[in-house]
Formats: structure tokens, C-alpha cells, sequence
């Protein structure tokens, strides 16, 4: 189970965006999920890679866009005759 942090002061936000990243509990917010699942799914490889660095993971910007890009869903056009 993921222990509570203390919040991380804005600056710390901004050097990681300047840098190129996002940190963990951005993408947690960006799929609407809670610590504890974004833990279970980082340990189970279900999320994009990431770098550790003391006691906090960063995602790299272009990799997140790149896994949520691999999940777009497109709906797929079927002519009103098959339905019938």
C-alpha cells in the first residue's frame, strides 16, 4: 500500500515539466485513479516507464503521450445493413 507523501512544493513541478516530465501523481490525476492503483500498476509494468529518483518516479513527457496514444480507441463504422 503506498504510504502519504507530503506535497511537493510547485517549484519542484515546474523543474520536472522544464525537464521534460510529469510526476507521478499528475498521471494519476490525468487517469483518474488513486495512489494505490497507480503502485499496483507501475509494479505490474502496466504504466510507462519511468526514472526513480529519491523518494519520487517521473515519467517522461513523450512516453506518456505515447502510452496514451497506444490506448486511443476508435469506433468502428458498421454499414446500417449488418446491423439489421
Amino acid at each position: 500500500m503506498a504510504t502519504q507523501k507530503e506535497p511537493l512544493p510547485p517549484h519542484v513541478r515546474e523543474i520536472a515539466r522544464d525537464m521534460g516530465f510529469m510526476l507521478e501523481d499528475e498521471l494519476a490525476q490525468l487517469g483518474q485513479m488513486t495512489p494505490d492503483t497507480v503502485e499496483t500498476k507501475r509494479k505490474r509494468g502496466e504504466l510507462p516507464p519511468y526514472v526513480s529518483f529519491g523518494r519520487s518516479r517521473l515519467y517522461p513527457l513523450d512516453a506518456a503521450a505515447a502510452f496514451l496514444r497506444q490506448r486511443l480507441k476508435v469506433r468502428a463504422e458498421v454499414p446500417a445493413e449488418a446491423l439489421l
